[in-house]
This record gives C-alpha cells, structure tokens and sequence, in this order.
C-alpha cells in the first residue's frame, strides 16, 4: 500500500544549501580543520587551477592568485577550497580578512594572518628581525625589550615581512588574504611591493577582493607581479542552472527550484538567502517583478545583518540616502532620493555616490537612473528603516512621481503605504493602477484592490463604489487561482447585484466556476440554472456564457452527455453573439464531451472549425478565454492527436504565466502530462506534474490538489521514482475531494490505481475500484474506461488469478469495439493479449503485434512499446527467440529513452530469460509450474525473483518494504542455496527453475 507520508516543500531554515553557501559579511573563518568543507559545487574548473598551482608550489614556485567576483558569489569559499587542499599537501596556511573596523588597524589582514602563527617565536631564529617584525605583530612585542610602537623605516619593514614569509615557506607557504577591497592603505602599499619583490621561495600569495571596489594600485600590481609564474586570475561568476540544482536538492520542486535560481541570478548567497526566507511571506511573481520590499518582516535576521554589513559603514549621509532609494524602490534617480530624504541635490548625489563606491548601488544602463545590487539588498535595508518614517517616505516618493508623471503602476507601490483611510484620491489612483495590471498581473492588481477597500470609508455614500471594487477584486482573486476568497466575495455581492443583471451575470457565471473548482458542483449547477430564466435573450452572449458554463459544470461532474446538450445550446447563442473566443471554447467543449464518450466522428467535427478558431486567436484574446486552449487540448488528446495538443497547451501556458493567469494552470498542466507520458517524454512530464502540484496546493481548489498529487504519483511510477510516487500518492488521498465525483476526481483515481500496481501492490490496485464505480467502473467516461480495464487485468494477473484477468481484458475489448479510435483499439488488444500470453501464445502474438502497430500510428509510444514487450515474450513461446530478442530490444530502447527505468529493466530481464532459454534449446508453451524455487524460503524466493527482474538491493528494498541490509542477507542465502557467485547467476537459476519438468510436457 502507499505509505502516508505527505509532500512537502522547502522550509524555511535553508535546508541543505544554508552550510554550503554561509552569508556575506558572516562567514566562517576558512581556517578550518582538513576535510571539513563540504564539497563545492559548480567550481570544478576553479578546482582544477587551485590544484596545477598547488603542484607548482611544490615544485619550489612562488605564485600569486587572485579570485575576484561579486559579494557573495564564493570567493571566501573558493579560499576555503584552497586552503583545505594547501594542507592535504603538507603546506603551512596561513589566513588573514580585511574587516570594517573604525580605525582601520594597520596590516589588518597580515596581522590576522600570520600573527597567531609567530605566538612562541624565540630569538633563534636566524636571519629575522624580531623587533623590527614587532612593530607589526602584536605577539613578537616586548621579547626584546623594544616598545610596541617602534618606529621602524618602510622598505626594511617590507624587506623583514618578505624574509619572514620566505622562513615560513617549508616546505611552502600558502597566504591567503580575503576581502582586500576593504584592507588599508598599509596593507596595500606592502602588498604592492611584495608583489614587486615576491620572496624566492615557494610562497603562494592568494588574494580575494571585489573588483569592483579594489583598490587601482592593487589591481595594477598584481596584474604585473615579477614571480616566476604569470599570477592567475579566477573571476567568479554565476552558478550554473545545473550546479544550483545540486545546492538546491531537496528543497521544493524543480519548477520552484528553477525560479529561485532565477531570482538568484546564480548567487550562491542569494540563493541561499531566497531559501532561508522562503514560506516567510515573499509576494509571489505574477507577471511583474517582486517587489522584495512589499512584505516586512520576510528575511530572516541572519541575512539582514550579513546584507547590512556594508550599509552600516556608510556615512549617516549616506544611510539616509540608501534608505530613501529602499522606499523609492528600483530603479531610483538623485532627485527622487533628495525629496524623499530632504536634502539638497548635491549632498544628495555625493550620497548616492558613496552608494556606488560601496557597490550597493549600481548604474543602470543608458540612463541616469541607479538600481541596488539585488532585491534582497534593498529589502535589507527596507527593514531597517523606522516605521515612524517611512510611511511619510512612501508618501513623499508618491508625490515626487505623481509630480514627475510617473505610471500610476509606480506610484500605487506608495500610495498603499502612505495613505489614510477617507483619501479618495488615493483610492482612485490605486483603482486605476489595478486595471491597468489586471490584464497580466491579476494578483498585483487584487492587493491594490484590497488597500483601496481598506481606505474606503464605510458609508452609504461609498457604498456603490465598495460595490464596484469587491467584484473587481473577486473577478482578480479567481483569475490569481484562489477561487475560495473569489467565491466568498461573490457571494456577498450577488444580493446587492439583484437589480443589476449587467454586472450580475457574469458574476453568477464566475462564481459558479469558483464552486466547480472547490467541488462544489451542485451548488454552482444550481446557481447557473437558477439564473439562466432570467436572461431575456436566448441568443445573447450572456445567454451564451451561462448554458457553456453549465457545459463544464454537467462534463466535469461526470454527465458528459448532458455537457454535450448544454454546450449544443450555448453554440447557438455564441455564433448568434459573434464571439469568437466563446465559440472556439464552446467547440472545444463540445469536441471533448464527444471524444470521452466514444463518438469520434462528432468530436472532430466540432474540433476541426474550433482549432481554425484558436489558432486565429492573438494572445490578448486567448489571455480572456484561456479555457478554449483547455477544452480544444482535451479534446485533442482524447482524439489521439498528440502533436497538436501539445502545440495549444504550451501556447496556452506561456500566455498564462506571463499574465498570471494561475487559474488556468492545473487543467493545462493536467493534459500536457498525459500527452507527454503518451508519446514517451517521461522528464517533461515529470516537470510539468511538479509545477502543477506548486501551483495546486496555493489554489485552495482540493480536487485541482489531488489531481495533482495523483499526476505526479503517476509520472513518477513510470520513471521509478517510487519513493517520491509513494508520498505524492498518499498526499494525493488526504486532498481528495469526498465524495470523490466528477471527471478530474475519477482521472485521479485512475493515477493512483496505476501506482498501486507499479509498486507491487496489486490489492491496493483492484481496491480503488469502488471509488471508480464498482466493476461496472460507473464513475469512469468510456475513453478512461478502456485504461481501467487493461490495468486491472495487469493487476489480476500480478495475483495470479488468470480467469479473472480474461474477464477484465474482454470488458476492455467490448468497450473498445464501437469506440473508433485505433489507439483505444490497441489498448484493448493490449489487455487481451496479456491475458492469453499464458495459455495461448499465438494469439497473444497476434493481438500483442497489432495493438503495438496501432498505438504507434496514434504516437502512444510508451503503451506500444509495452505492447512489444508482450509480443516480444510470445514470439520466445512459439520458439522464436531472435524475433523475441528484436521486440525486446526495441522496446527497451524505448523505455530508455523515455526515461521509464522499471519497464527498460523488465525488458532486460525478458531479453536475458530468452537468451538463457535459447541455449538450452527450444522452448514449447507451457503452464508455469507451482513452486518455483522450492529451494528457498517465501522472502528468497521475492528476491531472487527480483534479481532476476534487474532490480537493485535498493530498489528491491524498497519494494519489499524491508532494510537493504536485510536484503543483502537473503541474496547472499540465494547465492549459497544456488551455488552461484553473481546476480546474472542468479537471474539464470530462476529461468532455469522455471523450466517445464518432463511431467509438465503433456
């Protein structure tokens, strides 16, 4: 049975990414002891120089590195790779950090380096200068006698440091000095003629710094350092997609993975910041781009205090500047700053200079415009400023861009935070700012809604107003895909709505799509039929839209015939009212009702003129009326076109994202994985299922949820991830709408049946009957019907119970018969044929043969090549191994490509009882004979059985639900009992076990 353990997302700690990438400003002191870094990701070219110096240095080299890139980006973790290799080779390391200090200590980093190291230094050592070597380090003061401050003359200060370095160096000296855009001017001038004059020994000067702010006279010295070996220069720039998915593993699903890194900009410490303040409110992007500073309170403290490191060393003039730009938001320009602060113009652009300098701020572009670093930056330094201040803040950048003309899209952001209720400008503006988004950023526009309600006041007077702003808001939140918080709204509205039948209307329509999709389908049929009488004109698009959407409701409640009535009816009205992309939708509808019914011929009668339809569509139209692209892919789908469901899906769902059509998201995502897993392309599909859980469990929808949860428990059986097909399918049951009705509820039934069986669980399979209908399979449309069937006379089989498997394969072949569609056909053949593979071969080779050549003319590919594999092991019965041994193989090939593990494995293990039984000559039909490895107990017999299957101890582990270690310990009986040394041994033992004996030959 599945094991119920829920799906969950990433938390909010940063899972494992938080070690591997420390923050800015607080990292660990690279320091550490050997072997103690966890590996680093996504630097192996890095790697790779580190080591050719390393074995240079051994050779008696002095070198110079310097690593360079943006804050955070791994320059101290780089080091720390470094300095963990230096040590594994038996080199002295020495590490030193310039920090932010008030008086800036001379030789800051050096001393921080090599300081602690000289602590015991006696005076026999030869050839140094330990009073004039105690000016700089603290811990070689007072052995002499001399005083701390002994005045010692520069070049023979940086002559001692050279022949100090040069005494370390035994066998070679490893120097590493990290932040170096913040060292002092001593540092730097001692660097700069140690990089002139490098020590000739094996000293290797590693420097780390942004360059962006690194002193020039630095970066020119290293460029020219006189070692004997040209200096190397590593700049870091972005992970890769690829090595952020390793940091990122097992936190959230791919799709969310993706977006992190995409707002990440493959920053490992942006990353792992965006990790840390997940779940901590982050606005979601809906089009636009997140406004980091909208939700106080989302970073963890840990973040703020390493992003404010640098903020906090900025003059107070500074600071104000930097926290005006945080209110104004990006991108920002000198004159907005000087309102908002109130400041002059120059003082303000000496601020937001320093700004620059400090790499807080950078230029944009081709203008005089200026934008942080990155979001999280901003939203750092946002926190930080006093409540107090900053609602007149936003308050003043409003009126500053009110005044310069500014989008009243820029000018909403401030308003929401700096108005007072009873401002009626304020409401306006934020009105307008939401239509203006609504389009392509409906979950924008819904907050802007909610702060004008809040500033509305409440009186009779508004009272039209609030009216006009609460359906505007439910018509957002709907479209956003939270259809409960748009339904409750609805329902308050369509009393007051009574007398107005414009507006209320399409309100009842919407809300009784709000209900479909909480599983509420009576209640929204109800509402629909209640409203329809009222509607003076049949043939009017409302007309239209109130019988199309009582189309859906009735298909998707589980009538499709009763969809097909209203959607007929709805055509009418569509085609009398001229709306195109009603009608492309109600073709569709009424293709689909078709389709899943079995009539063909009417179903690609309505699809055909529906595809010219969308097709024609441009994409601001279909942005309206995504749910034509939905019931035209449908349709597609159920009428075995692949290629071209699959073109209108990925339209439909590019649109929807960029405009923030969420709404839509489940039933697009929905069909493209089953096109997908159709045609063999298990990886997308893997990716779309994961977006379609991501989007459903925010959708507050419990039958989108399950749906969901189910697809991804499905695609997963298929690629043999059956740890992650085990908790999405528990997950999947406890979101389960109950009672369990309507087309979406049964299709998920079906997933989770299909799972049971993957996994071994053919009880659990045969179980979710009941929630099908019973054996009459009542709650299944006839297209799905077809699939139930062949499943369970798998399962059947898997017991062992023959009879009852030929009962299930002829139901499938009944069903199909008056179906007209190949692909249907072919899938009842299927079941047939699997049912006679035991007793009568030859028919099974014919009826396995032909399903597999029409389910590949219909671009089934993963159900052909099972076919295959199934006439691949008839042929092997009727004494035919080589063409076995050709079926076998191209549907493994198959499988592999697609990417489906346990069906290539088991038709490798096929393939291999066919060669074995070829040597031992041919092979007649046979019964298989009880008993078949008397030698072995009940749990051996299940692993070897398994072994021979092609399976791994993990997978088998997995399978049985025991510990690996366990079995382990029975294959190691296995081998003993069979005298064998090895897996193929063993797999071998089994076929020949199955033999038939003299007595089974008749």
């Amino acid at each position: 049975m599945l094991c119920r353990v829920p799906i969950r997302n990433a938390d909010g700690d940063g899972g494992q990414t938080a070690h591997r990438c420390p923050p800015v400003g607080s990292e660990p002191h690279i320091d550490a002891p050997s072997g103690s870094a966890e590996p680093l990701v996504g630097r192996q070219a890095e790697c790779a120089v580190l080591d050719r110096m390393l074995t240079r240095l051994a050779g008696g080299s002095a070198q110079v590195l310097e690593v360079t890139g943006d804050p955070g980006i791994g320059k101290t973790r780089l080091l720390a790779e470094l300095a963990r290799r230096a040590r594994d080779r038996g080199f002295l390391v020495l590490v030193g950090q310039a920090r932010y200090s008030g008086g800036q200590q001379p030789f800051e980093a050096l001393i921080d380096a090599v300081d602690e190291h000289l602590a015991g230094f006696g005076e026999d050592h030869d050839g140094l200068d330990l009073p004039s070597l105690a000016s700089v380090f603290p811990s070689l003061r007072g052995q002499d006698g001399t005083g701390a401050k002994a005045k010692v003359e520069r070049h023979r200060l940086f002559r001692e440091v050279r022949t100090l370095l040069a005494a370390l160096a035994s066998p070679g000296l490893v120097l590493i000095l990290d932040d170096l855009h913040r060292a002092d001017d001593d540092t730097v001038e001692w660097l700069v003629e140690l990089l002139h004059r490098p020590p000739r020994r094996p000293v290797l000067l590693a420097l780390a710094h942004r360059w962006r702010q690194a002193p020039a006279r630095l970066l020119a010295a290293v460029k020219m350092a006189r070692t004997h070996e040209p200096p190397a220069s590593l700049h870091l720039g972005p992970l890769t997609e690829d090595a952020a998915d390793v940091l990122l593993a097992g936190t959230g699903s791919r799709s969310s993975r993706r977006a992190l890194y995409r707002e990440s900009q493959g920053n490992p410490f942006y990353l792992d910041a965006l990790i840390r303040s997940a779940g901590r409110g982050l606005p979601v992007p809906d089009g636009t781009p997140p406004h980091w500073a909208d939700v106080e309170g989302e970073l963890p403290p840990a973040v703020i205090g390493a992003l404010m490191a640098e903020f906090e060393w900025l003059s107070p003039a500074g600071q104000l500047a930097a926290r005006s730009a945080a209110v104004i938001g990006d991108p920002f320009s000198v004159e907005t700053v000087s309102i908002v602060a109130g400041a002059d113009g120059d003082s303000t652009a000496a601020a937001v200079a320093e700004m620059a300098t400090a790499d807080l701020v950078r230029p944009v572009e081709r203008s005089r415009l200026f934008a942080f670093r990155h979001g999280l930056v901003r939203s750092a330094i946002y926190e930080s400023v006093n409540p107090a201040w900053r609602g007149p803040a936003h308050a003043r950048a409003a009126q500053a861009l009110r005044d310069s003309g500014a989008p009243l899209t820029s000018q909403a952001h401030h308003v929401e935070r700096a108005a007072s209720p009873g401002e009626f400008t304020a409401v306006e503006t934020l009105t307008q700012a939401a239509s203006t988004v609504h389009a392509h950023a409906p979950a924008t526009a819904a907050r802007w809604l909610q702060a004008a309600l809040k500033l509305l006041p409440e009186t009779p007077e508004a009272s039209p107003q609030r009216t006009s702003l609460l359906l505007r808001l439910a018509f957002a939140l709907g479209v956003a895909g939270h259809p409960k918080a748009s339904r409750d709204t609805l329902h308050d509205l369509l009393q007051p709505l009574r007398g107005d039948p414009e507006r209320r209307i399409p309100a009842v329509a919407f809300c009784a799509v709000m209900e479909r999709l909480l599983c509420r389908h009576a209640e929204g049929h109800a509402l629909l039929l209640a409203e329809l009488p009222k509607v003076g004109d049949e043939e009017s698009l409302t007309a239209a839209t109130l019988k199309f959407e009582l189309g859906c409701s009735a298909l998707t409640g589980g009538d499709p015939m009763a969809g097909r009535m209203w959607a007929q009816e709805a055509l009418t009205a569509a085609r009398a009212s001229g709306h195109t992309p009603l009608r492309a939708a109600v073709l569709g509808l009424i293709a689909t009702a078709c389709g899943i019914s079995g009539d063909v011929q009417a179903a690609g009668e309505h699809l055909d003129p529906a595809v010219r339809l969308l097709d024609g569509m441009l994409d601001g139209e279909l942005a309206r009326r995504p749910d034509a692209a939905v019931w035209i892919g449908w349709s597609e789908f159920f009428l075995e076109r692949p290629g071209e469901a699959l073109r209108h899906f990925d339209r439909a769902l590019t649109i929807a994202r960029e405009r923030g059509r969420v709404l839509v998201l489940p039933p697009l995502l929905t069909g493209k994985i089953l096109v997908l897993r159709g045609i063999g392309r298990l990886a997308d599909a893997s990716l779309a299922a994961e977006e379609a859980v991501d989007v459903a469990l925010l959708s507050g929808s419990d039958e989108q949820r399950a749906a969901a949860l189910a697809m991804r428990c499905w695609v997963a059986t298929w690629t043999g991830d059956f740890d992650l097909a085990s908790r999405a399918g528990a997950a999947a049951v406890e979101h389960r709408p109950r009672p369990a009705t309507g087309w979406i509820a049964a299709l998920a039934t079906r997933m989770l049946a299909e799972a049971h069986l993957a996994m071994g669980d053919h009880q659990g399979c045969l179980d979710l009957v009941d929630l099908a209908g019973g054996p009459q399979l009542s709650t299944a449309d006839a297209h799905t019907r077809i699939g139930w069937y062949e499943l369970l006379t798998r399962a059947e089989l898997a017991a062992g119970r023959q009879d009852a498997a030929s009962i299930w394969a002829e139901a499938a072949v009944g069903a199909a018969r008056g179906f007209g569609q190949a692909g249907r056909q072919g899938l009842a053949m299927l079941a047939r044929a699997q049912a006679l593979a035991a007793t009568e071969p030859a028919a099974a080779l014919r009826l396995a043969t032909a399903a597999r050549d029409a389910m590949e003319k219909r671009g089934m590919v993963l159900d052909a090549a099972r076919a295959a594999v199934v006439a691949g092991q008839a042929h092997a019965a009727c004494g035919d191994p080589e063409a076995a041994a050709a079926e076998l193989q191209a549907a493994k090939s198959v499988f592999d490509v697609a990417g489906a593990g346990p069906l290539a494995r088991n038709a490798a293990a096929c393939q291999r009882r066919v060669a074995v039984r070829a040597s031992h000559g041919p092979v007649l039909p046979r019964q298989r004979r009880p008993g078949v490895l008397p030698a072995l107990t009940r749990r051996e017999s299940q692993v070897a059985l398994l072994v021979s299957g092609g399976l791994t101890n993990r997978r088998i582990a997995r399978q049985l639900k025991v510990a690996e270690k366990t079995v382990e310990m029975h294959l190691a009986n296995v081998f003993t009992k069979f005298g064998v040394g090895s897996r193929t041994e063993v797999a071998a033992a089994v076929i020949r076990a199955e033999e038939p004996g003299p007595a089974d030959w008749g």
